[in-house]
């Protein structure tokens, strides 16, 4: 897992057991350091998304350093992908992302990237080869995201993404407040909004005036189970939401802001982020500087 703000990439056994794989207190700053290496000598600053091959090495985004990195299974790190803040199309360093956040990666072994700050899709190689799917100027807002083809369709700080079997891409967009689909050929359309909040921003309502049953506010991250229906963190509605395959959004798990395990409604979360699917069906979520476990049943 990432540890964003430890700058650390963590391992998490089946048991429980924590240890870092790669990062170290000196973190690789913007214009600063920033180092490649094995374990503690390679420096990232502020990763935030991660995905894994088959044969077991890590690519993540290295949020603050606009790069994506790449970790073998014995902790070996070297560059990726990008170099500097910016937005360019190339190979490797040639690159450049900003502020890029989820990643996802397909059957043949391409990278998809949720450029956050460049409000684009952007698509890596296994040769390193980086293309922009979809995306392209910020579309925030009444009237401002737009969904269309390629360079026609607009996105808000995309953050977490996921793919399914047919090469589908979903995106939670945090400050649009939806889910958006992408097709293998670069159709961008609106999957899921749960109720018309497309146009809100959350800090237009008081606690009483939004519905949760009807709103996502600020959807982060974002997986998949092998019958096609999306998991969701609704961060500032505390809940895990699942969206079936025909886009109907309903609450799996949580109930009000807190902490605390329990049942469906029972439990509570806090802005939860990230979300993966596990074993037997089961799901891991980052919240309130925890791993929670959800199992179902």
């Amino acid at each position: 897992m990432a540890d964003t703000e430890n700058h650390r990439i963590r391992k998490l056994t089946p048991t429980g057991e924590v240890s870092t794989l790669a990062g170290s207190d000196k973190s690789g700053f913007p214009g600063g350091d920033f180092a490649d290496g094995k374990g503690k000598e390679a420096w990232f600053f502020m990763p935030t998304g991660i995905t894994i091959d088959i044969a077991g090495n890590l690519y993540v985004a290295d949020t603050g350093n606009s790069r994506i990195r790449k970790v073998t299974p014995e902790g070996v790190v070297s560059t990726f992908a990008g170099s500097v803040d910016g937005f360019m199309d190339g190979k490797g360093s040639a690159a450049r992302f900003n502020r890029l956040l989820g990643l996802t990666m397909d059957k043949d072994g391409n990278l998809y990237v949720a450029d956050g700050g460049n409000h684009r899709i952007r698509k890596v190689s296994p040769q390193g080869e980086v293309s922009t799917v979809a995306g392209s100027a910020e579309g925030f807002g009444k009237g401002a995201y737009v969904d269309g083809k390629g360079s026609e369709a607009r996105f808000e700080h995309p953050y977490g993404i996921a793919i399914d079997a047919a090469g589908n891409l979903y995106v939670a967009e945090g400050r649009n407040h939806r889910i958006r689909k992408v097709s293998p050929e670069g159709d961008v359309s609106t999957f899921a909004i749960a109720g018309e909040v497309g146009e809100a921003r959350e800090e237009e309502f008081t606690e009483e005036e939004v519905d949760i049953a009807l709103l996502f506010i600020r959807p982060g991250g974002i997986t998949l189970d092998t019958a096609g229906n999306l998991y969701v963190t609704d961060a500032q509605n505390h809940r895990i939401r699942k969206v079936s395959p025909q886009g109907e959004v309903s609450t799996f798990v949580g109930g009000s802001f807190g902490y605390a395990d329990g049942i469906g409604s029972a439990a509570q979360f806090s802005k939860p982020s990230g979300i993966t699917a596990g074993e037997a069906g089961n799901f891991y979520v980052t919240d309130n500087h925890r791993i929670r476990k959800l199992v179902v049943k």
